[in-house]
């Protein structure tokens, strides 16, 4: 646990009493493991994301599977997770390109 205290400072516990509470939480997962059931995602998915800018959102909206809601709001639909963090990989390298 950390809280920060300052731009360069935080209160954090010490190594041990963090490894203690690691070690606790584990042991009580694995004791509870029959009673926590995995999550499934639903497919397909959806991956809504809102540009600061719309010609970035011009921009994905062009690639396939993407529709446009808003001006700078595009809905991604993949078949699983893998697909959407692909995805978001891609757009993540767009950029207006810098004046020269």
């Amino acid at each position: 646990m950390k809280h920060a205290i300052g731009f360069y400072s935080a209160e954090m516990l010490p190594p041990e009493e963090s490894q203690r509470l690691i070690r606790d939480g584990v042991k009580r997962a694995v004791e509870r493991r029959a009673e926590i059931k995995p999550y499934k995602i639903s497919h397909p998915v959806q991956l809504e994301i809102r540009f600061n800018d719309v010609v970035i959102a011009e921009l994905a909206s062009y690639l396939p599977g993407v529709e446009r809601t808003s001006g700078n709001t595009i809905v991604f639909t993949g078949h699983d997770m893998s697909e959407v963090s692909r995805f978001l990989i891609a757009v993540l390298y767009l950029r207006m390109p810098e004046d020269k």
